[in-house]
């Protein structure tokens, strides 16, 4: 693709040092997202998504994380080697939308209060002693809620000043969840992270506020990086995605052609894994995630995999590229 690349982590390891052990979680992640497109990273739960996306929004704890290897590289600068100034002033152009609405809005403080305080941290550059000042500024405030109120209205939230002085119990899940991405459009980000964000959402829900989060997409100019377990989400609203299993990506390509054609056995099972509406029997995938305390050798799906060969148990394949924008991990394209 020509597009400029916003993102683009390369070789990225990461283990985690805990009082059982080094687990071995992160292992060579390489993902890619160009301007102007949303990526997908799709995978069972614990295969290293929100770890990912956690070390690109510069909220892993480090440690108990412990970085191995590997550049995560966003707008042309590594905020792996980028010092603490820059770094939170390149956090400021992405935009986060957490999995849990209801854990994610603090329910003691009014939805205008909490946006409130966040447009006037972000304006204040991070630093507390301007943040006390804005805040203490009748006109900062007033500012700030004029344009809490004008995010709510992107969103399409009715009569957005009111819901400026309602807490988040007073509103539905799917409102809290376009509150969320009101407060993640704050100061026009160049990248929007989604971690699962319709996972608590009954289906009319999800399928409203996919459309918008497409909508906002395009017309913000925004990057994405959608993380989801759901495979037909991930069809309606990523140009490319990413296929992770234990820790490592295992297939990559186009959305659409990756489904209907799957390379790999792992997203092949993940694949058939869906159940039909025709009432045709669908097949699971024996087994689960490994124990990143003692992964097992070789390729890690290979205790899983039907079609595993001998060489699967002794050496981890490469990236082998099978066509124009397609790629796969597994030594039967080798």
């Amino acid at each position: 693709m020509k597009e400029n690349i916003i993102v683009k982590i390369e070789d990225l390891v990461v283990h985690f040092k805990t009082i059982d052990g080094v687990l071995k979680v992160l292992q060579g992640v390489n993902l890619v997202v160009h301007e102007g497109e949303v990526v997908g990273i799709v995978g069972e739960t614990g295969c290293g998504k929100t770890i990912t996306a956690k070390i690109l929004l510069g909220i892993l704890h480090i440690p108990p994380a412990i970085i191995k290897n590997g550049k995560v590289i966003f707008l042309s600068q590594d905020l792996l080697k980028t010092n603490q100034t820059d770094r939170e002033a390149l956090k400021q152009k992405i935009g986060y939308i957490p999995q849990d609405p209801t854990a994610s809005l603090n329910p003691v403080f009014s939805i205008g209060t909490l946006m409130v305080d966040m447009i006037l941290w972000k304006r204040s550059g991070q630093h507390l002693g301007d943040y006390l000042w804005k805040r203490r500024e009748t006109s900062q405030k007033k500012m700030a809620e004029t344009y809490a109120a004008e995010l709510l209205d992107k969103v399409h939230i009715a009569a957005p000043k009111s819901i400026l002085n309602k807490y988040p119990v007073e509103l539905s899940g799917g409102m809290r969840q376009r509150v969320l991405l009101a407060m993640a459009l704050i100061g026009s980000p160049s990248l929007l992270v989604a971690d699962e964000p319709t996972t608590a959402l009954d289906v009319t829900i999800q399928k409203s506020l996919l459309h918008l989060l497409q909508e906002k997409v395009k017309e913000e100019r925004l990057s994405g990086l959608y993380i989801t377990h759901n495979l037909g989400v991930a069809r309606a609203i990523c140009h490319r995605t990413y296929v992770m299993y234990a820790g490592s990506v295992v297939e990559n390509g186009v959305t659409s052609e990756m489904l209907d054609q799957p390379l790999h056995p792992y997203t092949k099972g993940l694949v058939n894994s869906i159940p039909k509406l025709t009432g045709e029997q669908f097949q699971g995938i024996d087994g689960q995630v490994p124990d990143y305390l003692n992964p097992p050798p070789g390729c890690r799906f290979h205790p899983r995999c039907d079609r595993r060969m001998e060489i699967c148990s002794r050496e981890f394949p490469e990236m082998t590229q099978v066509k124009e924008n397609r790629s796969v991990v597994c030594w039967l394209y080798h």
